[in-house]
């Protein structure tokens, strides 16, 4: 069978058994800091070798806080290409804008290499993105064996070499993610040249260019198989999908390949595949078997596939067109639970809004930790798993499963839901459970023990990992500054926001301020036991169906200082498994289980929910009622509970000259709802939190 392909691209940047001529990365240059309120734009020109032709447009710099950055930077105002560190990418590359003060200008900037000698196999290749997706910029490509200074008239239609429209053609414009490209040289083969890239764009955004290398390859043709994709652990008699990603390592273009596997002792699948769109040099794609996989007996199998054929006829390089991976096939399965990860800070102010979206995924069955950096609730341990995953705060992993769609780990808040979904219906090998959990009000020693029992034969390398999580966490309650506990906000002024009208301003921040009494920290990661990967060399490396594998762990709570932080009553205990895959993206949590370390209830104190029309919240997470006790008379006050869409779960009014009332919410779901209390013109909003009753 053959089929006609449309490829998806993605993009890899590693070569192989290729002789570098010239790359340039951008990430070690010395950069010069610019503030302006409280953004920080790090910046600096064209490396050396390098230069620009500037169309000397004045660039349009936006406005606060919408800022076309960095060219609100005065001496950037009428430049080109400038090199620039983007904090949200935790990169440095080139940028160019058609952004200016005049709209009906067409850009006209040049950024050049230096000069390079071509060989046959010669390949030059780059990185490329447009983030806005309403205003893709395009570009051109050159190349131009004339040397001294250059001027735009000094390149011809006929030194083109590629060229993308931008956006006002419909359809067209750089990708909003970054993707790979190239351009095979051969034909100038002896030649010396230098390449420019033209931002020829009317009144769009901004194009970003990094990593641009030229490479003499070994191998004209070269197709390297870089990854099966496939469920590792799945049910027997189940329907398994089969993708194979698979990069162009060789020069010329790919157009056609024939792909194939097998599994055990099963035969061989064999399936071509005709590209709509020739796979260029170091582009990747992925290839999917319209046959799914079926397996009827349980038990641990070798999936090996293969490339056998490219553009018709043997690859010239057989060393990467192979891979193989291990499967476990099982007749059943333990409940899967999805640990979610989530980086969350006291000084970034849209951590508030992570908590509260997290709190909501927690209502749906998932366990959370928060996992806190740049202030004072920082844990240590945490410190690798922050710089592999996190691109920027508030944002989360998903049983650190790699999202292929957004090809990162880590999940912007908006596709939470769907994630944790997505990562529930996974079949999981191990149950892992908490036993003897025993904490001693005299000793404050904890203890407990951690297990993980397989329902199916594996092999690789497994880790048992325990964090200790708490909730309600906050800093000295008489310190209203910005001190790493309390809170900054932005959502002083979002009405559907639990933190609407809520904290003072901080001019020298540009956000609101939750202090203590506004704002406790929920499922803050406090202790991690042998780290966030776990513990290794506990489990072993080939695993048989029923083994137990087990820890006694023992942990002494410290005493705080000034601080409401390591409360047993708020302490729970969270559990996993972690397959550390020897590929990247394989390795992710298997199961996890989250268990309070006491059976008394969590303390928030119901002192700690001040100035409700003077009435006092509790408790608080509620099961079954809440109540509100006030020193002043509840009459004709408006009540109502809505969730976080908005939409009004529960209201009532107060007609008689009540102080104290009580909620019966047994009819409510579990999730974070807000509590509103209106009487005049007096309004105030609470945050309470339905859990399961007992």
């Amino acid at each position: 069978m053959r089929i006609v392909l449309s490829i998806i691209l993605i993009f890899s940047i590693s070569l192989s058994k290729a002789q570098i001529i010239l790359s340039q990365k951008f990430n070690t240059l010395s950069l010069t800091s610019y503030t302006s309120g409280n953004l920080v734009n790090s910046y600096t020109f064209v490396p050396s070798g390098f230069s620009v032709i500037d169309d000397n447009y004045p660039n349009n710099i936006g406005t606060s806080p919408n800022y076309n950055a960095p060219f609100q930077v005065p001496e950037l105002k009428n430049k080109g290409w400038i090199v620039a560190f983007n904090p949200l990418e935790n990169d440095t590359f080139l940028i160019s804008t058609s952004w200016l003060d005049n709209a009906a200008q067409v850009s006209d900037e040049w950024v050049i290499t230096p000069s390079v000698t071509i060989q046959a196999n010669t390949i030059l290749s780059w990185r490329a993105k447009s983030p806005d997706g309403n205003n893709r910029d395009g570009y051109e490509v050159y190349g131009t064996n004339k040397s001294g200074s250059l001027t735009a008239n000094d390149f011809t239609i006929g030194d083109k070499l590629f060229s993308i429209l931008s956006s006002s053609v419909l359809g067209s414009g750089e990708n909003t993610e970054w993707t790979k490209r190239s351009i095979f040289l051969g034909s100038f083969q002896g030649q010396t040249l230098r390449f420019a890239f033209r931002n020829n764009s009317l009144d769009k955004f901004q194009l970003w260019i990094d990593d641009i290398e030229v490479n003499n390859l070994t191998y004209l043709k070269d197709a390297a198989l870089s990854e099966i994709r496939m469920n590792k652990y799945f049910l027997s008699q189940t329907a398994q999908n089969i993708t194979l990603a698979v990069k162009n390592t060789g020069a010329i273009n790919i157009s056609s390949l024939t792909l194939n596997y097998k599994y055990g002792n099963s035969s061989v699948v064999s399936q071509s595949f005709a590209l709509t769109s020739s796979l260029t040099s170091q582009q990747s794609a992925t290839f999917s078997f319209p046959q799914t996989l079926s397996v009827t007996s349980p038990g641990l199998y070798e999936v090996k596939a293969w490339i056998s054929l490219v553009n018709g006829s043997a690859d010239e390089n057989l060393v990467n067109d192979t891979l193989k991976m291990n499967i476990t096939v099982m007749n059943s399965a333990p409940p899967k639970t999805v640990l979610m990860e989530q980086f969350v800070s006291a000084n970034d102010p849209e951590s508030p809004d992570a908590q509260e979206r997290a709190l909501s995924m927690q209502a749906l069955g998932g366990v959370v930790v928060n996992i806190h950096h740049n202030d004072q609730l920082t844990e240590p341990a945490t410190a690798t798993l922050v710089n592999t995953f996190m691109k920027n705060s508030s944002t989360s992993l998903f049983d650190r499963a790699f999202q292929y769609d957004i090809n990162s780990t880590a999940v912007n808040r908006t596709s939470y839901y769907d994630k944790l979904l997505a990562e529930g219906v996974k079949v999981s090998p191990v149950k892992v459970s908490l036993e003897n959990i025993n904490y001693s009000t005299i000793t404050k020693a904890l203890s407990f023990l951690a297990k993980a029992e397989f329902y199916g034969d594996v092999k690789g390398d497994y880790k048992l990992g325990v964090y200790l999580v708490e909730n309600h966490v906050c800093g000295n309650k008489t310190n209203t500054l910005v001190n790493g506990y309390n809170q900054l906000s932005n959502y002083y002024n979002v009405p559907w926001s639990p933190y609407y009208l809520s904290g003072y301003y901080s001019l020298p921040q540009n956000a609101w301020v939750l202090d203590a009494w506004r704002f406790k920290h929920e499922n803050v990661l406090i202790h991690a036991f042998d780290g966030t990967d776990g513990l290794g060399g506990l489990i072993t490396p080939s695993v048989s169906t029923g083994e137990i594998f087990s820890k006694l762990y023992v942990y002494s709570v410290p005493t705080p200082t000034g601080i409401s932080k390591y409360n047993p009553d708020n302490m729970h205990i969270v559990a996993f498994v972690y397959d550390n895959d020897a590929i990247g993206n394989k390795k992710k949590i298997l199961n996890v289980v989250r268990e309070k370390v006491t059976t008394n209830s969590e303390v928030i104190g119901i002192d700690e929910i001040p100035n409700l029309l003077g009435a006092k919240i509790f408790p608080n997470p509620v099961s079954e009622s809440v109540f509100i006790q006030s020193n002043d008379n509840l009459e004709n006050v408006e009540l109502s509970i809505q969730d976080l869409t908005g939409r009004i779960v529960f209201s009532t009014r107060v007609n008689s000259g009540k102080k104290d009332l009580k909620l019966n919410l047994m009819h409510l779901e579990e999730g974070v709802y807000l509590l509103n209390l209106v009487k005049g013109s007096e309004k105030s909003t609470t945050k309470l939190i339905k859990v399961k009753a007992n």
